[in-house]
């Protein structure tokens, strides 16, 4: 094994293509940086951040180096590093690389010494970051023009992610934040643990969500609607949904749009009247659902119900999903549900994902059949499916696809056990475990 007990993150670059400097970038109301070094901390020793701008670390647990040597990029940073790192090895990132991953960290640790960097190959081009070096390479870095030729010109272990069967993301991983579309992307995105179930092995991940992000219209001091969105080009959704809604006919008609965190307050040159559409309009095909206007005022205890499922009858149930839906299989143009308690199982399709899973409810409703059962769907995992299945008391809720920030929370407060990407003999488990057979 590799004895690394150093950890250093390159923050001294110039950030040509970003309209600010990257040590700034912001997760949630924290800077990025700033968490990745508490990341860091939990696995390593000592971290190490090479930087320009020291006064930003003042309160962070970290040793604070500057470069010696002008203009020749990350070379500099590395080379400051290797000289007062305390282990011989240290692990490398970026101050614009926000994935950590321990599984990843674990995995080149457990490589045997004897090289003098240990890097990977990702589609035929090798990553300099997310990668560990040696003492030795020291006097190299005199020599190279980039950490490419570096690598190049030393002992350097190579290896291929493409395969690793570890479960690793590797466009997950190698993200950088190079530009405003970069941050964009960023910004879209939470990053919760999930438990990954990969063949028999149980796994414990970081992963990134979609994040579902509410925003609340005032036009003219009149509440309009709650949407749930993506929280990015919100005044651009603001402008077509008023378009849409009638509101407004040209863009001439709305004479300020001012954004604070999630309430937007829409001034129009016209008196209008709005009618306040106490519901939250969901992201799902742009349907409004009518039942509540807060989700707080949903309390439904289900943490103590023992209901347990094992992975395979999961991954039963997601296979036959996508076998027995015929519509979809002819027309590729609906979405299916599939419901299942006792020996039975209800499938429905529909246009609408949200209608297959309402067609579901009126037929265990109509039926009196029970509702301690398993729900898998083919699409998406909003709040708004998560909402269905509170109300409807259904507490396993599977999708072949993603989940969003905002369903794996509504999942996690009221008890229901959320799955994604359930096929193949893998699933990743968002929220409440413990109904999972073998899983504490």
């Amino acid at each position: 094994m590799i004895s690394c007990n150093t950890a250093v993150i390159l923050a001294g670059g110039e950030s040509s293509r970003m309209p600010f400097n990257k040590e700034f970038v912001k997760d949630g109301e924290v800077y990025l940086v700033h968490k990745t070094i508490e990341k860091l901390n939990k696995l390593f020793e000592e971290v190490i951040v090479v930087t320009n701008n020291p006064t930003h670390y003042e309160k962070s647990n970290c040793i604070v180096l500057q470069d010696e040597i002008r203009g020749k990029g990350p070379l500099a940073g590395l080379s400051v590093a290797l000289k007062k790192s305390k282990s011989d090895y240290m692990y490398l990132t970026a101050v614009d690389m926000p994935n950590i991953s321990k599984l990843f960290i674990e995995f080149l640790l457990s490589l045997e010494e004897g090289y003098d960097v240990y890097s990977t190959e990702n589609n035929s081009f090798v990553e300099p970051f997310h990668s560990v070096y040696h003492k030795n390479c020291l006097q190299a870095i005199s020599e190279s023009k980039s950490l490419f030729s570096l690598i190049k010109s030393v002992k350097s272990k190579i290896i291929d992610l493409n395969k690793l069967d570890i479960g690793i993301n590797a466009t997950k991983l190698f993200f950088n934040i190079n530009n405003v579309s970069d941050l964009n992307t960023f910004n879209r995105s939470v990053e919760v643990q999930i438990t990954k179930l990969l063949n028999d092995e149980v796994i414990e991940v970081n992963d990134l969500v979609v994040q579902e992000y509410p925003i609340t219209l005032y036009v003219n001091n009149q509440k309009l609607v709650t949407i749930l969105c993506t929280p990015e080009n919100i005044d651009d959704l603001v402008i077509g949904y008023l378009n849409s809604e009638g509101i407004i006919d040209v863009i001439t008609d709305v004479t300020s749009i001012n954004i604070q965190s999630n309430r937007v307050d829409i001034k129009l040159s016209k008196e209008v009247k709005i009618k306040s559409k106490e519901k939250i309009l969901y992201t799902a095909c742009g349907v409004g659902t009518e039942y509540h206007d807060k989700l707080d005022q949903i309390v439904i205890n289900t943490m103590n119900i023992d209901i347990q499922c094992s992975p395979n009858k999961i991954y039963e149930l997601t296979k036959y999903l996508a076998q027995e839906s015929e519509l979809f299989k002819t027309t590729g143009g609906v979405h299916s549900a599939l419901y299942q308690f006792d020996d039975k199982l209800i499938l429905m399709e529909d246009i609408g994902r949200n209608n297959a899973v309402d067609k579901i409810i009126g037929n265990i409703m109509r039926n009196k059949g029970s509702f301690d059962g398993m729900l898998v769907v083919s699409g998406r995992l909003s709040s708004d499916m998560v909402l269905k299945c509170i109300l409807a008391n259904i507490l396993i809720v599977i999708s072949r696809s993603a989940p969003t920030s905002l369903a794996i929370k509504l999942a996690e407060k009221h008890g229901i056990t959320l799955i994604g990407f359930a096929r193949n003999k893998k699933m990743n488990i968002y929220s409440n475990r413990f109904r999972i057979k073998g899983l504490k």
